[in-house]
């Protein structure tokens, strides 16, 4: 993330901001660092290419450790509680935290598994060394199995466009499969600027505290 620049030179007599919005942003910062710093640590103990966690996290939730998606829409609680809360109402075909793990299938014995962002990076890291593994190690392939996209269809195209153009714009090297080839413009710019906006907000001063 050297290679971005962000922030613009501040006003000579700034007005002070609110309270409120000034703890907002800081809340925001520490989970989107929160869901970062778990997928660079798990990049590094499973041996994954640097920043494909990272760039998934991106995609699937804006990496929000308490991000839920449904087929109808996506929340973004503010807390571990109520994200458990709204999880547990929450429907077939959710999916929840900085990785979107299904549900029905990952919280069923440990809900709170999800949204931990480093015990959950280590569950979608390995998922998606399988993934991986299986397809002669095509990182491209995988992203999209691993959104349940069917191998050559559209969603698998868009999938792996769009964590291909993270991944570039979070500043790692492109891995094996994840490459510009075949994919838009207007998918990767989309997808470009969302990482950025997210590795703006996850830099500051503040270390990943204890989270909400």
């Amino acid at each position: 993330m050297g290679s971005l620049a962000f922030g613009a030179a501040a006003s000579a007599d700034p007005l002070p901001e609110p309270p409120s919005a000034s703890a907002g942003r800081d809340a925001a910062r520490g989970l989107a660092r929160a869901c970062l710093a778990a997928a660079a640590e798990a990049e590094a103990t499973l041996g994954l290419p640097p920043g494909v966690l990272a760039a998934l996290a991106v995609v699937e939730s804006t990496a929000h450790p308490y991000a839920i998606g449904t087929p109808a829409r996506s929340l973004y609680p503010p807390t571990r509680d109520e994200a458990l809360r709204l999880a547990r109402n929450s429907g077939a075909g959710a999916a929840g935290g900085c990785f979107q793990l299904t549900l029905s299938l990952h919280a069923r014995r440990d809900p709170g598994l999800v949204f931990d962002p480093w015990a959950s990076a280590l569950v979608a890291g390995r998922l998606l060394a399988r993934h991986a593994a299986a397809a002669a190690g095509d990182w491209g392939v995988a992203v999209a199995r691993y959104a349940g996209a069917g191998v050559g269809s559209t969603a698998a195209r868009r999938q792996r466009c769009r964590v291909a153009a993270s991944l570039d714009a979070l500043g790692h090297p492109a891995a094996r499969g994840l490459g510009p080839e075949g994919c838009r413009q207007a998918e990767t710019s989309a997808a470009r600027a969302k990482a950025v906006a997210v590795a703006a907000r996850a830099r500051g001063p503040e270390a990943v505290a204890a989270l909400p």
